[in-house]
């Protein structure tokens, strides 16, 4: 299935919601010093190193790819090889594509459901940042919870967005060395997220109906048959990268889940091309 995402991300992400998972190993990860923004807990951060990783136990089902990433054993390259970078309450986390090896074309980050992923650099070597703002009040995103007024859920979200950007501006070092460097962009919950159970959420049950009748929906999604309830139930995002002849593009999904499985609303590449969130 990953060929597939290869050869065309925005037509394979649009009908398949990317559920990456990291096990068997351990991951290089390096404390970077912390952060505290006024009012919010401590945010932790850390490098990452781009140790390859390979994805096992892939399959697609009702709107899912569902896969598990492990250590590539040095002995032998087997599997399909990509670089994972993981997350943390309260913590932010780096890594830096620049000496990744060169038969690795794909990039995955954990699931999003508050989090914040910010890419700068350069489309041969982007630095790309996962950050949590669970310390910072309120300590659960609003986008699940309908109780939340839209326009407070709304104000909510970009407070922790300033208390993610802030963190992420405090990593050490720069990119003075980036000549080319291109201006940071951020995916955020107000950019994959559906606020369920208020009204902007009815403009996205549109954008659901529309896309079942798009042809070849059901092959390409692993659905049987059309979903018996389009109620929406939580909201997610994903981010991933792919390299193609030596330059990564990075592409951003908006996801709901229904009472039957996962359902893609949009997918489209936000650096170093297409709409993304300034970091100031």
């Amino acid at each position: 299935m990953f060929k597939d995402l290869l050869a065309d991300p925005i037509g394979f992400g649009s009908s398949t919601a990317m559920r990456a998972g990291y096990s068997d190993g351990d991951l290089q990860v390096t404390p970077a010093g912390n952060h505290r923004p006024t009012g919010s807990e401590a945010m932790q951060l850390f490098e990452v190193a781009a140790a390859p990783v390979v994805i096992k136990d892939g399959n697609i089902q009702y709107g899912a790819a569902t896969f598990r990433l492990q250590q590539r054993p040095k002995s032998t390259v087997g599997g399909v090889a990509a670089c994972y970078l993981p997350w943390g309450a309260h913590e932010v986390y780096r890594v830096s594509l620049k000496k990744i090896d060169d038969d690795i074309a794909l990039f995955f980050t954990a699931p999003l459901d508050g989090c914040a992923v910010v890419v700068e650099g350069t489309p041969a070597a982007p630095v790309v940042y996962h950050a949590n703002a669970n310390g910072v009040d309120p300590e659960a995103s609003p986008l699940g919870d309908p109780d939340v007024l839209e326009m407070v859920a709304i104000k909510q979200l970009e407070k922790r967005n300033a208390a993610m950007f802030a963190a992420y501006r405090a990593f050490p070092g720069d990119l003075d060395s980036f000549s080319d460097a291109m201006k940071a962009g951020a995916i955020t919950p107000l950019e994959y997220g559906v606020l369920i159970g208020r009204p902007s959420a009815q403009k996205e049950k549109a954008a659901l109906l529309s896309n079942l009748e798009q042809p070849g929906w059901f092959a390409r999604t692993g659905w049987k048959s059309k979903p018996k309830d389009t109620k929406f139930h939580k909201s997610t995002g994903a981010v991933f990268g792919v390299r193609k002849d030596g330059s990564w593009s990075f592409y951003q999904q908006k996801i709901v889940d229904l009472q039957e499985g996962s359902f893609v609303l949009s997918c489209g590449e936000f650096w170093p091309r297409g709409f993304r969130r300034d970091t100031f």
